[in-house]
């Protein structure tokens, strides 16, 4: 396993901010860090679709809620999770997540390996540019990084 270049000890809201939408992201490490896994706190907006339905194919991801309630979409099965709940979704695994609401919430979420989170970034980049990006960049963005947004028959989602 690689490690980082570095230690590092951060504290509660410590990290690198990045805006995405509506929610903030705190990354603890990511690809600056370490090529193997980066990791960073999420706090969806309540009521707000946090990720529609995508899935990965070179990459991994696992959630662990921290404080409030979680809605995961996890193929075609709605999963509710508390304080606590911990979701691992494996490559090629449609997936989605938002904050059912009305409270805050936050979320610590792994991604395996490191440039899985670059379409994150870069998506969030261009919503805090202007507003939501056409359809054709978001499919660009994720093809990048061998993901794709999936919506046929996830209706119930929206």
């Amino acid at each position: 396993m690689e490690t980082a270049h570095e230690p590092m000890v951060l504290g509660p809201g410590e990290g690198r901010t990045f805006p995405f939408g509506r929610r903030t992201m705190i990354t603890k490490v990511d690809e600056e860090d370490t090529q193997d896994v980066a990791i960073f706190e999420s706090m969806p907006e309540p009521g707000v679709p946090a990720a529609l339905p995508h899935r990965h194919w070179e990459a991994v991801e696992a959630f662990y809620v921290l404080e409030g309630q979680m809605e995961f979409l996890v193929e075609e099965r709605l999963v509710r999770g508390t304080s606590g709940t911990f979701v691992f979704i494996p490559r090629g695994v449609v997936h989605g997540f938002r904050n059912p609401g009305p409270e805050p919430t936050k979320m610590l979420v792994l991604i395996w390996p490191a440039r899985g989170l670059r379409p994150v970034k870069e998506l969030g980049a261009r919503l805090l540019a202007g507003g939501p990006p056409d359809p054709e960049q978001i499919r660009a963005i994720f093809a990048v990084s061998h993901s794709e947004e999936v919506h046929d028959g996830l209706e119930q989602w929206r």
